[in-house]
């Protein structure tokens, strides 16, 4: 868990940094990259204890792009004059989008967003984010309404 939120917390202010230098696809290639190299001796190893079947290769096509996609909306964000801690902000919001999934998809899911503590976190989550867009210190001109735009996609499509 902390890891997790290590690399949450740590990868946007690097990826801004670095947004004057490296370019959105090649920061993207790098990171997915450097991603599926960290995961691939697990990978091979649970495909020859028969763990993982290889047409698992092919269900995992699917979500790859969809993740990919997100990432470069989230990514593109960081490119134009807007704060790494905005940003994740923002993003968080796909919370709300994956919670619409999982009411769409999974029946079980339905009991569990009528709960009170799970709609008081959403309302957490929504309020955070409504009163960072519309009461930052930021301008809400062209630059940023797009920022706020390519983050909200990208978030739905994490979601």
């Amino acid at each position: 868990m902390l890891t997790c939120v290590l690399a949450w917390t740590t990868s946007p202010p690097f990826m801004k940094y670095f947004s004057t230098v490296i370019d959105l696809w090649t920061s993207n290639g790098w990171r997915y990259g450097a991603g599926a190299i960290a995961f691939l001796p697990w990978t091979i190893l649970a495909v020859r204890r028969g763990q993982m079947p290889w047409r698992v290769w092919k269900l995992t096509l699917i979500p790859a792009v969809v993740n990919t996609v997100g990432a470069t909306f989230f990514l593109a964000s960081l490119y134009h004059d807007i704060e790494p801690a905005f940003s994740m902000l923002c993003l968080r919001s796909q919370v709300v989008f994956a919670t619409l999934a999982a009411v769409i998809w999974f029946a079980d899911e339905r009991r569990v967003i009528r709960s009170r503590p799970f709609l008081f976190g959403m309302l957490m989550v929504l309020g955070g984010t409504a009163t960072a867009v519309f009461l930052g210190n930021e301008s809400t001109g062209g630059v940023r309404s797009t920022c706020i735009l390519l983050l909200l996609i990208g978030a739905a499509l994490f979601g």
